[in-house]
């Protein structure tokens, strides 16, 4: 097979995907490239060592070959002579995928950032647009850009800082939200829209990078604190259960349930050390119930109030589903040092 990059050998691909250019990682002098499918056929031929296809031609092959295969012959231009490689497949879907993507531009640092971008990129012409640029924020970070899963047109990013908060992206209309109360360990960090638009759930989270000295082990990232909370944007409160924020745990990454009436998230109990990070594990957790009071803030969930001074009786209300806690989770998000689990009560 070509030695190629990126490596599409044998992929399958949404029938709009913009062209699938690649480079020969050897040494070459000239690229020729054919690509056929069903008895029609591209090319490209140039210096170097990359294959760049007509964006048009690339199009008229993807509307050829949906549903079907694309052979890809590589041919490169060496010291020695031309070599053919071994021809390749690439099977094309008749579905299609999100036109459009965002993400975030930013220099591969460690521990500074500068001229920071919150960019837009068209997946089918590789087009793109700046959303938020450095210029508009005092080259402050800007992070956590994240679009509701049900509207396109619902979104926000979090702009840090002195002044900053999370900016909402409410159709067209920006609201600077910063709903940090003194009892959160930090600003929002992780969020997740609900299917209707109207909630948010976050979590709050104290991050420590550390590197590590042992060969093969660059940097662990890891949480000393985290809670999780739902914003309610209609009304602008805070809700909050004191099972989403016990300190004597790590409650993070949430997100709604596909149905809006659960909250799944990652929960660990608090090392004995901050930095005990080999002793750390994760569950998969679930929280809900059904509804009972017509008063209830969020209509999914019984949520302690905070006029609440019973803290027994509140955890007695938010009880969470039965079977909530019972998925083993891998470190990969937090730590290389295995799974566990842990029973939710």
């Amino acid at each position: 097979m070509p030695p190629i990059y990126p490596d599409y050998v044998g992929v399958t691909v949404p029938c709009n995907i913009a062209p699938l250019n690649f480079m020969i990682r050897d040494s070459c002098k000239a690229v020729y490239t054919v690509a056929e499918a069903r008895g029609f056929s591209i090319k490209s031929h140039r210096k170097g060592n990359e294959a760049i296809f007509d964006l048009k031609d690339w199009k008229r092959l993807m509307n050829h070959a949906q549903g079907h295969t694309v052979t890809v012959t590589v041919s490169a231009l060496t010291e020695s002579g031309w070599i053919k490689y071994k021809p390749f497949d690439i099977t094309v879907s008749k579905d299609k995928i999100d036109p459009y993507l965002t993400y975030r531009l930013i220099e591969p640092d460690y521990e500074v950032f500068s001229r920071l971008s919150i960019m837009e990129r068209n997946i089918e012409d590789f087009s793109e647009r700046v959303l938020c640029d450095y210029n508009n924020v005092g080259n402050r970070c800007m992070n956590c850009h994240t679009h509701s899963t049900a509207d396109g047109d619902l979104s926000f990013l979090y702009v840090r800082g002195e002044g900053g908060g999370m900016v909402l992206n409410d159709h067209g209309k920006l609201r600077l939200l910063n709903f940090k109360t003194a009892d959160m360990v930090s600003g929002a960090v992780y969020a997740q829209f609900d299917p209707t638009g109207r909630y948010l759930t976050f979590s709050t989270n104290v991050i420590i990078p550390a590197f590590h000295s042992r060969p093969g082990k660059r940097l662990e990232v890891f949480d000393t604190k985290s809670d999780v909370y739902v914003y309610d944007i209609r009304n602008d409160k805070v809700l909050r259960s004191p099972l989403l924020a016990d300190s004597t745990r790590l409650e993070t990454f949430p997100t709604f349930g596909a149905d809006g009436k659960s909250i799944y998230y990652c929960v660990a109990d608090m090392p004995a050390h901050p930095t005990a990070v080999d002793s750390v594990s994760y569950s998969l957790c679930r929280i809900g119930s059904t509804p009972t009071r017509a008063r209830s803030p969020c209509p999914w969930i019984r949520w302690w109030p905070e006029s609440a001074r019973n803290e027994a009786s509140a955890i007695h209300e938010c009880r969470p589903m039965a079977n909530s806690c019972c998925i083993p989770l891998p470190l990969t998000a937090r730590s290389r040092y295995g799974t566990a689990s842990r029973t939710c009560r």
